[in-house]
């Protein structure tokens, strides 16, 4: 009796994830600096109203210096996109998306924000969990662990 229930409850959290993975893609997966990005963010697979727009993407922790904390972006179809080109120093940023007053925001999970890591010949390049250490208090606010979460990824800078 307890093994079906695992299945299902593994089956129904697989499928929130891929549902989830489906809302936003950052391509490429593994972008480098210089390389040029690509966020999709799909509504129509999300709680967003119904022609909900313009979105946004809201850089709330990033070193991505020259970029505003705030980049539209321009409907393709039913698709929401923002391009950009990584500067020479990037190396790690967290984002959510969101409209004009930010009545909608959409983040990975309730504790987690969208996030760019950045690499070089397919490797994480060093200051990736430096930045994702300092991003945690701006990804997590009601955490209780905040600050052993921040160790870790120091740790492992």
């Amino acid at each position: 009796m307890i093994k079906p229930f695992k299945y299902a409850l593994l089956l129904i959290l697989l499928q929130a994830s891929l549902l989830l993975q489906a809302q936003v893609s950052i391509t490429p997966e593994k972008a480098a600096a210089g390389d040029s990005v690509t966020i999709s963010f799909d509504p129509g697979k999300s709680a967003a109203a119904h022609r909900a727009g313009p979105f946004f993407v809201d850089f709330n922790y990033s070193n991505f210096y020259e970029f505003p904390s705030r980049l539209p972006m321009q409907q393709e179809g039913g698709l929401w996109r923002a391009r950009f080109k990584l500067p020479a120093y990037a190396n790690f940023s967290c984002f959510t998306i969101a409209d004009k007053d930010k009545k909608f925001v959409q983040q990975a999970s309730d504790s987690s924000q969208y996030e760019i890591y950045v690499y070089q010949q397919g490797k994480l390049i060093a200051g990736n969990y430096l930045g994702k250490s300092y991003s945690v208090p701006v990804q997590d606010k009601t955490s209780d662990r905040i600050v052993a979460t921040q160790e870790y990824y120091l740790k492992k800078s």
